[in-house]
C-alpha cells in the first residue's frame, strides 16, 4: 500500500514531468522555427546584399562613363592623339580606380584599352591586347545606360559605356570597369558572413571554372562544382545570383555549412536541456520536500495515537495544524488569484499603451508578424504623426496636450475599431487588410475627414491635422520591420515635403546610404580641399563681350568622383554646414578675384546666397570685413538670393539686402518667376539685377507664353531701373531675341558650361572682341 507521501511526492513530480515535457516540446519547436527562420534571413540578407552591392557598382560605373563621356578634353583628343588621349582616359580611370578603361571609335575598332595590373603589390596601368582590335560586342553600345561583363583572357569585368559626342553626333564610346575577382568576392563574403566566389563557364562545358573566391582555390572550385550539381545538398545552405548568361554563363554563388550557421541555436538547445533537467531533478527533491511538510501533521497524529496505545491518556490528542492547512490552501488559492490578475495587468501593460489603452508597437509588430505568415497576405501600414503637440504642450501644458492625443485615439478608433494602434507621443498606426489603391486612397480621405472638426477643451479650439506615410506589403519577402521602415520613410517624405500624406515608393529611399557616406565625409571637404569653384560666364549682349561670372561650388569626391551641388547643398543645410560653405566660396572667389586682377582681367563675381545665409548677422560682418580687408571694388562681388529665400522671412531679409547694397554688394534676384513674390514687395526688394529662371528660357522659340513672359518681365525690370540676365541660353536664336528686346546679359551652355577658373582664364582671349554672330558660328 502506498504512504500518502508517496502519492504526493508522484503526483507532483508527474505533473512537473508533463509541464517539462510541454513545455519542451514547445521550447524544440520554436528553435526549428528559429532555425528556419535564421537560415532564411541568412540567404535573404546574402540576396540582399549582393545585389545592392553589384547594383551600386553599377550604378556608379554608368554615371562615372556618362560623365567621363562629356568631358569636352577627353572628346577633344579622342580622334587626333592617341597618346594624349590614352593619359587622358587614364586619368579618368584613376579618379574611380577603375580596373579597365576602354575607348571605342564609331568605326566600332577600340582606340584605347587601359588595364590595371598588379605587379610586385602595387597597380601598373598597362595597353590592353584588345587596343587597335575591332570591339567584340558593338550591340552594347547602341543600348548605353548599362553594365556588362566583359571577358579579357581569364579575366572578367564588370564594365558601362556611354556615347562621346560632339554635338548630336556621336563620334565614339567611353567605358569604364571594375574587376570581378577576389576582392569583390571578398566584400560580399565580409557583409554577408558567408563564403562567397565567382565561377563561369561555358554553356558547351559541364564544369564551373573558378574566377575568384574567399577561401583556398583549389579546394573551392571542386566543393562549387560539387554544390552546383547536387542542390539537394542538406549539410550546405547555398544562394546564387547569375551575373552573365549570354553563351557564356557567370554566378556569383555564397555559401556555408548549415551547422556553422546554426551553431548558436543548436548551442541553446543544448543549454535548454541542460535547464530542463536540473529544473526535474530540482523539482523532484522540492516535491520529496513538500510531500514531507504536508504530511508531518498526519505523521504527528499518528505519534499521538501511538502514545495513547501504550496507555498514555494524559496527552489529549489535538491536531491545530488542520486549522493551519485549511489556511494555507485558502491563502495559496488568493496568491494563485493575485497573480493571475497581476500577470494579466502585465501584460496589457505590455502591450497596450497606458495614456490611449489602444494597443502599441509591441502588439502592432506581433500582429504584422501572424498577418505576414498568411498564404497570401495583403495588408497596407499608415503611420498617423499628429502636428504641432509639441506647441500644444509648450504653449497650453502636456496634459492638454494628453487631451489631444486621446480626442484622435477616439476618433481613429470610431473609424476603425479593430486595428488601430498607438505607438507613443504623437503617433499612430492604422492596418488595412487590404491593398487595393482605390480602398486605401478612400481610407485616408475617411482619416482627414474624422479629424476635421476642431477639438474644443475649455473653450480653446484645436485643429487636429495629421501628416500619413502609408506602405503596402512586399507578397514575395516582408517582414513587418522592413514594412515598419517603408511606412516611417513614407512619413518622413510627407513630413520634409510639407505633403498630407505620402504612399511609400522605392525611389524615397534608394540613396540613403549615399547621402549617408556624403554626410560624413562633407566636413572633412573642407579641410582637404576637396572643394573646387567653377565659374560659368555672362555674356553682356550690349558689348558683346564676357564681364561677369557666376561662382558654382563642386565636390571633387576621392571616391565618388564630382559630385553636383544639387547633392550636397541640401546636406550642407541640413548638417548646418552651409555657413561654413558659403563663407568657402566667398574667400575663394574674392581670392580668384584678385588673381584675375594681376592678370587684367576684369570680372564681376556673383555668389549665391542662401535663405539660411540671410539670417546669419556673422556672414554680413564676413563679407564686408573680406572686403575691405582685401580692398575689393564695389563692383567687384554681386550676390544673388533666390525668391524664395527671400520669402522665408521678407523683414530680415530686406535688412540685411539693404545693409549689403548700401556697402557696395550688387544684388541680384536669382530663379525670378519660380517663387512667389509679389510685384510690391518686388518693389520695396533693395536689388539691382534680375535673374530670369532657365524654365522660361530654354524653350523660348517654341513656348509663345514664355516669350510673352520674358519679354514683360525685362520691361518690367527696365522700368524699375533694374537690369536684366537670363539664364539658360542654349541656341542662337534665342540669343538674338533677347539681344533684340535690350536684354542685357545672358547666361548658359550657349555661351560656355561653367569652367574652372584655369580653363576659363585661358578660354577668355578665344571669345573676347567677338560679335554675337560670330561666337555662335565659332
Amino acid at each position: 500500500m502506498k504512504t500518502l507521501v508517496n502519492k504526493i511526492f508522484t503526483t507532483f513530480v508527474t505533473v512537473l514531468l508533463l509541464v517539462q515535457i510541454v513545455s519542451f516540446g514547445f521550447a524544440y519547436q520554436a528553435n526549428k522555427r528559429v532555425e528556419v527562420l535564421k537560415l532564411t534571413n541568412q540567404i535573404t540578407t546574402a540576396d540582399t546584399v549582393f545585389k545592392n552591392l553589384f547594383e551600386s557598382r553599377n550604378y556608379y560605373l554608368e554615371a562615372f562613363s556618362e560623365t567621363a563621356a562629356k568631358d569636352y578634353g577627353l572628346k577633344q583628343v579622342f580622334n587626333e592623339d592617341t597618346r594624349s588621349f590614352l593619359v587622358a582616359l587614364n586619368n579618368h580611370k584613376k579618379r574611380i580606380d577603375a580596373d579597365i578603361a576602354i575607348a571605342v571609335s564609331k568605326q566600332y575598332q577600340v582606340v584605347g584599352q587601359l588595364l590595371s595590373i598588379e605587379r610586385n603589390g602595387k597597380k601598373k596601368t598597362s595597353v590592353g591586347e584588345d587596343q587597335g582590335k575591332e570591339f567584340r560586342h558593338p550591340e552594347w553600345l547602341e543600348l548605353p545606360g548599362q553594365s556588362y561583363i566583359y571577358h579579357l583572357n581569364e579575366a572578367l569585368y564588370q564594365i558601362s559605356f556611354s556615347p562621346l559626342k560632339s554635338g548630336e553626333v556621336i563620334v565614339g564610346w567611353v567605358g569604364f570597369g571594375y574587376a570581378i575577382d577576389k576582392s569583390l568576392v571578398e566584400e560580399i563574403s565580409m557583409q554577408t558572413g558567408l563564403h562567397a566566389a565567382i565561377v563561369s563557364k561555358k554553356n558547351t562545358s559541364a564544369n564551373w571554372h573558378l574566377v575568384a573566391s574567399s577561401e583556398q582555390q583549389t579546394e573551392t572550385e571542386s566543393l562549387i562544382n560539387s554544390l552546383l550539381s547536387n542542390s539537394n545538398n542538406e549539410e550546405m545552405v547555398i544562394t546564387k545570383h547569375t551575373i552573365e548568361d549570354n553563351g557564356y554563363q557567370v554566378i556569383a554563388v555564397m555559401y556555408d555549412f548549415r551547422s556553422d550557421i546554426l551553431g548558436t541555436v543548436k548551442n541553446q538547445s543544448m543549454n535548454l536541456m541542460l535547464f530542463a533537467s536540473i529544473s526535474i531533478l530540482a523539482s523532484m527533491l522540492g516535491a520529496f520536500f513538500i510531500a514531507k511538510t504536508i504530511t508531518r501533521p498526519v505523521n504527528k497524529l499518528i505519534e499521538q495515537t501511538r502514545v495513547i496505545s501504550k496507555g498514555n491518556y494524559d496527552q489529549s490528542v489535538e491536531i491545530d495544524d488542520i486549522k493551519e492547512l485549511a489556511q494555507l490552501a485558502s491563502e495559496f488559492k488568493m496568491m494563485q488569484q493575485a497573480v493571475l490578475a497581476r500577470e494579466k495587468d502585465i501584460s496589457h501593460r505590455v502591450f497596450h499603451d497606458p495614456l490611449t489603452d489602444l494597443p502599441n508597437r509591441n502588439r502592432l509588430m506581433y500582429f504584422l508578424e501572424i498577418q505576414l505568415q498568411e498564404k497570401e497576405p495583403r495588408l497596407a501600414l499608415a503611420l498617423l504623426n499628429v502636428r504641432r503637440i509639441r506647441d500644444v504642450n509648450d504653449t497650453l501644458g502636456h496634459n492638454v496636450g494628453d487631451q489631444v492625443i486621446k480626442e484622435v485615439s477616439r476618433r481613429l478608433t470610431k473609424l476603425n475599431n479593430e486595428n488601430v494602434f498607438h505607438l507613443g507621443s504623437d503617433e499612430f498606426a492604422l492596418v488595412w487588410l487590404d491593398n487595393n489603391d482605390d480602398f486605401i486612397q478612400d481610407q485616408i480621405k475617411r482619416i482627414f475627414g474624422v479629424l476635421d472638426k476642431p477639438f474644443t477643451y475649455h473653450d480653446i479650439a484645436l485643429h487636429l491635422q495629421v501628416q500619413i506615410g502609408v506602405a503596402f506589403n512586399n507578397p514575395d519577402n516582408e517582414t513587418a520591420i522592413n514594412l515598419l521602415q517603408k511606412t516611417d520613410t513614407a512619413l518622413h517624405n510627407a513630413r520634409k515635403s510639407n505633403h498630407h500624406y505620402q504612399i511609400y515608393d522605392r525611389l524615397l529611399d534608394f540613396y540613403t546610404i549615399e547621402r549617408l557616406h556624403l554626410v560624413n565625409s562633407l566636413k572633412s571637404a573642407f579641410t582637404e580641399n576637396q572643394l573646387v569653384l567653377y565659374y560659368q560666364p555672362k555674356l553682356d549682349l550690349r558689348a558683346s563681350k564676357i564681364t561677369s561670372v557666376e561662382a558654382l561650388v563642386r565636390w571633387l569626391h576621392p571616391v565618388n568622383g564630382l559630385i553636383p551641388p544639387d547633392t550636397f547643398i541640401p546636406i550642407a543645410e541640413q548638417t548646418g554646414q552651409m555657413n561654413a560653405l558659403t563663407k568657402w566660396v566667398i574667400e575663394e572667389a574674392a581670392n580668384q578675384y584678385t588673381k584675375w586682377q594681376k592678370d587684367d582681367i576684369n570680372l564681376s563675381i556673383a555668389i549665391n546666397i542662401s535663405a539660411e545665409d540671410l539670417r546669419n548677422d556673422e556672414l554680413i560682418t564676413f563679407l564686408l570685413a573680406l572686403k575691405n580687408a582685401k580692398k575689393l571694388p564695389d563692383e567687384a562681388i554681386a550676390l544673388e538670393v533666390t525668391e524664395n529665400a527671400v520669402l522665408s522671412d521678407p523683414k530680415l531679409a530686406i535688412k540685411l539686402l539693404a545693409r549689403l547694397q548700401k556697402s557696395g554688394f550688387r544684388i541680384s534676384i536669382d530663379d525670378y518667376g519660380t517663387g512667389y513674390s509679389s510685384l510690391e514687395q518686388l518693389k520695396i526688394l533693395p536689388v539691382d539685377e534680375l535673374k530670369i529662371d532657365k524654365s522660361f528660357v530654354q524653350n523660348l522659340m517654341m513656348d509663345k507664353d514664355d516669350q510673352t513672359i520674358v519679354d514683360s518681365t525685362i520691361s518690367l525690370a527696365h522700368n524699375m531701373n533694374l537690369s536684366v540676365v537670363a539664364e539658360g541660353v542654349e541656341d542662337l536664336e534665342t540669343l538674338a531675341w533677347l539681344q533684340a528686346r535690350h536684354c542685357q546679359y545672358a547666361q548658359g551652355y550657349y555661351v560656355s558650361r561653367p569652367l574652372p577658373a584655369e580653363k576659363l582664364t585661358s578660354w577668355l582671349p578665344s571669345f573676347e572682341g567677338l560679335k554675337i554672330k560670330e561666337k555662335c558660328h565659332d
